[in-house]
């Protein structure tokens, strides 16, 4: 959630390479006031297009895609992007996924199975520690 000066809502990317899951994310998240999904990326390099274009205040990043994964993906906006931050929600059960992800520069891991509200929460998180700084 943005700082309390900031009336919009947090704007966010959703990227993975499933059309369900993106639909499913976008439905879930639209109807959040606070926050605006403004994109799709089907692969990483359109995560890194998209975000270079409209600088997200999130990127809802899936790992194993085409044409470049989540952790390059996460690395390059991060680079070109820092104000932008990164939640991983992947699939994968290897605590390596997570591990890498932190690395790549994602603020944080979840597993595509959580719940919506925890999902809801960790979005949540992530924008308030953005706002707030280190």
């Amino acid at each position: 959630m943005q700082g309390s000066n900031q009336a919009s809502p947090a704007q966010l990317l959703i990227a993975d390479d499933h059309a369900l899951i993106r639909e499913l994310w976008r439905d879930m998240l639209s109807r959040e006031p606070d926050l605006e999904v403004i994109g799709e990326a089907e692969d990483g390099q359109e995560a890194v297009e998209l975000s270079r274009l409209s600088c997200p205040d999130l990127v809802l990043m899936d790992i194993r895609m085409p044409r470049m994964n989540g952790f390059e993906a996460t690395r390059t906006i991060k680079e070109e992007c820092p104000a932008t931050c990164v939640l991983v929600i992947t699939a994968q059960e290897n605590p390596y996924y997570q591990q890498e992800a932190i690395r790549s520069g994602a603020a944080d891991c979840l597993h595509k199975d959580a719940p919506r509200r925890q999902l809801l929460d960790a979005v949540r998180k992530v924008l308030q520690r953005e706002d707030s700084g280190p």
